[in-house]
């Protein structure tokens, strides 16, 4: 640690405060850098990568995170078109829940 810049000029900050400590450090010294963006990828572009094969087990991951936290936003209207598509009672967590179970069993059937 520190071999790259021994007059500590340079350091990371770890914020797993969501960009909490990173204000405050920000505020309170001379920090001019930003926060790396953080990859943005659409749920289409994980379900390619899930069929495509690519680091499957993470990308199932994404995809039941991203799935789950749609389901905390859901209205009614929502579930009523989930349960319209086939997910049963239109509960996109518990469905989201099975998912990993359900893609490595066999992801080709409906």
């Amino acid at each position: 640690m520190g071999e790259k810049h021994k007059d500590k000029s340079h350091f990371t900050v770890f914020d797993c405060f969501d960009g909490t400590l990173l204000e405050y450090f920000r505020s309170a010294t001379a920090i001019t850098s930003e926060p790396p963006e953080k990859p943005h990828r659409t749920v289409d572009q994980v379900i390619d990568d899930i069929w495509a094969n690519k680091d499957r087990p993470y990308n199932i991951r994404c995809l039941v995170k991203r799935m789950q936290r749609i389901e905390k936003e859901m209205s009614g209207e929502a579930r009523e078109e989930f349960a319209r598509l086939g997910i049963p009672e239109g509960d996109l967590g518990k469905f989201a829940a099975k998912l990993p179970s359900l893609l490595t069993s066999d992801f080709s059937e409906p």
